[in-house]
């Protein structure tokens, strides 16, 4: 399952970003995303640690691959609370 599919079975909208450097140009252009979703390796000239900000918040999760989506669905509940 597509992490941008759980997001949305959790209830919440997701925005979806082909590279970093879209997902910076959307970050920078709304002010109502609650949550980073993003890979570690991505395409493009920035990686998945360089769009979180290099220092990384303490509330940060990090998954392995494959994800699972009852616990990705049940973090963001506890993150940004129920949709």
């Amino acid at each position: 399952m597509r992490a941008v599919d759980m997001v949305d079975d959790a209830g919440y909208t997701p925005v979806e970003a082909v590279d970093a450097e879209e997902a910076v140009a959307i970050l920078e252009s709304r002010s109502d995303i609650a949550l980073l979703l993003t890979d570690i390796q991505m395409p493009g000239s920035m990686d998945g640690l360089k769009l979180g900000n290099i220092e990384i918040p303490a509330d940060s999760r990090f998954f392995g691959k494959p994800l699972e989506a009852q616990e990705m669905i049940a973090e963001m509940q506890s993150m940004i609370g129920h949709a």
